[in-house]
């Protein structure tokens, strides 16, 4: 059991630690297509909350509230993801050992 809880916590760490430097990468580009690239999830946030009546949106709050969101959205994607591949690595060096 000691080792499920250790997966998991190694996982949420490393979805920390990529949604951070995913995001500082995403925010060092200076233009919107590259935030997308690497904020991806942020971007697709911006595309369900925006307003409505401004076609023009970027910058709005509700626009930089759909950013912040989409950032930490990527903490629980990154985690499950890395749990998985932890998860395989793990299974892979047992099967080796």
């Amino acid at each position: 059991m000691a080792s499920k809880q250790k997966l998991i916590l190694s996982s949420i760490v490393c979805g920390v630690g990529l949604t951070f430097f995913m995001t500082v990468i995403a925010l060092a580009g200076g233009s919107r297509a590259w935030a997308c690239t690497f904020a991806w999830q942020a971007c697709l946030v911006q595309i369900v909350i925006h307003t409505p009546d401004n076609p023009i949106h970027e910058g709005s709050p509700i626009d930089l509230l759909g950013f912040a969101i989409g950032v930490l959205l990527g903490v629980p994607i990154y985690s499950l993801l890395s749990y998985f591949l932890l998860l395989s690595w793990q299974k892979q060096s047992a099967k080796i050992n």
